[in-house]
């Protein structure tokens, strides 16, 4: 349901992710999507030893779901499961072209294109797509979201929200200063 729906409204655009929340019954799901340079600084097939560091650090932050996403206490809510997947570390150059194979249209652009080692550095886009599930034993007190990846991530500006729960659906934008969500 969600994938569909991101893929047709979010543009791959730097310090911009966007997040699915979904509250029902005793569930809360989140689904994030983000360009790869907002978690792990760079969105290129890892060349050196610190890239794949920094890759291997980025899943194991992503990984940690309880500091990503602070649920009200009294919720009681656990973390059920989590996915992270990711193209970044992909030999698969295919699926991490944006640009058509059209040539270069501009001179400079084309000179800054062969000062580059890797020519599909700039043509890369690779994504982040984390999924997280949590129960919540008092679903009732389930008043709020922390989202704290601006705090661990902070290549992310800010975070277009699509919140689904029993009440309706809406949207709302989060920022390092604005980033609870209020059910």
């Amino acid at each position: 349901v969600w994938a569909g729906e991101h893929r047709q409204h979010a543009a791959h655009e730097h310090g911009v992710a966007h997040l699915n929340v979904a509250v029902e019954g005793n569930n809360l799901v989140i689904e994030l999507f983000s360009p790869a340079a907002n978690i792990a600084g760079f969105e290129h097939h890892p060349q050196t030893q610190a890239q794949k560091n920094q890759v291997k650090e980025a899943r194991e932050k992503l990984g940690a779901a309880e500091m990503l996403f602070k649920l009200p206490t009294q919720a009681q809510g656990r973390l059920v499961s989590s996915n992270v997947d990711t193209n970044i570390d992909s030999d698969s150059a295919d699926a991490s072209y944006h640009h058509e194979k059209a040539g270069v249209h501009d001179k400079d652009e084309q000179n800054a294109h062969d000062h580059h080692n890797d020519e599909h550095e700039h043509a890369r886009h690779s994504d982040i797509k984390a999924q997280y599930q949590f129960f919540c034993d008092t679903p009732e007190k389930l008043a709020y979201l922390d989202v704290m990846l601006f705090h661990i991530f902070p290549g992310i500006e800010h975070i277009e929200v699509q919140i689904l729960t029993d009440t309706g659906q809406s949207a709302k934008e989060l920022t390092a200063k604005d980033y609870r969500i209020i059910f």
